[in-house]
């Protein structure tokens, strides 16, 4: 019993908190999955509510605090915590033969309880013919892919790169627009790969996320759950080259099961992780691409049939550090121990910081003019079931490009991006990621 090998398992909730018929959270028809997760963060969470009682007394004594929770149907108070869970993973595609997407797989799990997600009824690479700069003939891609939707492509260096839907299957030619550009010339045909997109919700979507998760922690005489999770922040980061994610989750439920015989499911300790059998996504053989002309549709919605078209221009960068964090607003009622139904997205702040190592001079004045221009950000490989791509439409300086970095042995230039709103797609329909200010994309 003293050793500490554990394990981190998650599964969908099919209601917030997974409440029984008594009211209390519990893992009855839960499908748990174990996370390839690194081991450091997984940890027994959550610190009990209580209030602290401060009556007259006739010393310098303290009392029991009064646990804020409910009782049972034996008048016994209900054990509850409250708290994060924590998560770091790397990002691993799905590879072939496999899932036919992210839904149930841990990664896609870990997204689905931060963003909305649209996944194309597309595998494997589409072929299409570029009939002009930044636009393809859609007819051969059945169904059409919506607008906003992520794509990779491998150029012929062997390069990834990822672009953008910016307008799906456009008239009588079926003629799709997409941006930033590719390296790709007109009359070209290429194979692009289709990527489940997860986004933040705009307009009549705001708030909104697909889902809320459970998480299980196993191990030698000890296992803990953690009901009613959602996503308050993901730090993505480059380590060794390998993409890695930090997940931090809000638990509106957190208890403890040391010997599985208060919820009865079978305790084995840990439970040996269920990787996938695509790539590890490496910032390698890849790009960070911004437009190479502003974007024209920021604080209004572009018109007509086609979506913004921009040139690319190609970074050399060290590295990237993305941080994603959702402001978690309960809604708050007493009918359950939860002391609340939901959390909602009220807020969403996206910060992206690039560090090149040939500063740049080109985007000299975008801080001071307050310019936007499409950042896109890819990892490597790219092909069937395998790709990466961090995308936000619409971003602006929040540092001075003109600031170098000096007291090393290389000159460099570290620029700092926010997101701002986006309006550059043809938005048909309402559950896309169209005009969404952040995508994240992984290859199918």
């Amino acid at each position: 019993m003293t050793v500490t090998h554990r394990s981190l398992s998650i599964a969908t909730e099919g209601s917030f908190g997974s409440l029984d018929a008594s009211g209390i959270p519990a893992p009855d028809g839960l499908t748990w999955l174990s996370l390839p997760c690194e081991r450091d963060p997984i940890v027994l969470a959550g610190d009990p509510t209580f209030n602290e009682r401060l009556e007259a007394r006739d010393g310098s004594h303290a009392l029991p605090p009064e646990p804020d929770t409910m009782w049972d149907g034996n008048g016994v108070r209900i054990h509850r915590r409250t708290g994060t869970v924590q998560v770091r993973i790397d990002f691993t595609t799905l590879g072939t033969g496999g899932d036919s997407d992210y839904d149930l797989t841990g990664i896609g799990q870990l997204l689905n309880s931060g963003f909305k997600s649209w996944k194309p009824a597309l595998q494997g690479g589409q072929s299409v013919t570029f009939s002009a700069n930044n636009k393809f003939d859609s007819a051969t891609v059945s169904p059409a892919l919506k607008a906003g939707a992520l794509l990779g492509y491998r150029n012929a260096g062997g390069v990834a790169e990822y672009t953008s839907v910016t307008a799906s299957d456009v008239g009588v030619n079926h003629t799709s627009s997409i941006s930033p550009k590719l390296t790709i010339g007109n009359s070209a045909t290429a194979t692009l790969y289709p990527m489940q997109t997860w986004f933040a919700g705009v307009g009549l979507e705001s708030g909104e996320v697909n889902t809320s998760v459970a998480f299980r922690v196993d191990g030698q005489g000890f296992r803990t759950y953690a009901f009613g999770c959602k996503l308050q922040s993901l730090s993505i980061t480059v380590e060794g080259g390998r993409v890695m994610g930090d997940f931090t989750y809000l638990s509106a439920f957190i208890t403890d099961d040391h010997d599985g015989s208060y919820y009865g499911e079978a305790f084995t300790g840990p439970v040996e992780p269920q990787p996938l059998n695509g790539a590890s996504q490496h910032f390698r053989g890849t790009h960070v691409v911004l437009s190479a002309t502003p974007v024209q549709y920021s604080r209004s919605n572009i018109t007509g049939s086609y979506g913004e078209m921009l040139n690319r221009k190609e970074f050399k960068t060290e590295g990237f550090t993305l941080t994603i964090t959702n402001t978690l607003s309960p809604l708050a009622h007493s009918s359950s121990i939860l002391t609340m139904s939901d959390m909602e997205v009220t807020n969403i702040d996206v910060e992206c910081t690039v560090t090149l190592t040939d500063p740049d001079t080109s985007i000299a004045d975008d801080f001071r003019d307050r310019v936007v221009r499409q950042l896109m950000i890819g990892t490597g490989p790219v092909k069937d079931g395998c790709g990466m791509a961090i995308y936000l439409p619409s971003a602006f300086l929040n540092s001075d490009p003109r600031k170098y970095e000096v007291n090393g042995e290389i000159t460099k230039q570290t620029l700092t991006y926010k997101a701002s709103r986006c309006g550059s797609d043809i938005k048909v329909g309402d559950d896309t990621p169209a005009n969404s200010f952040i995508r994240l994309g992984l290859g199918l």
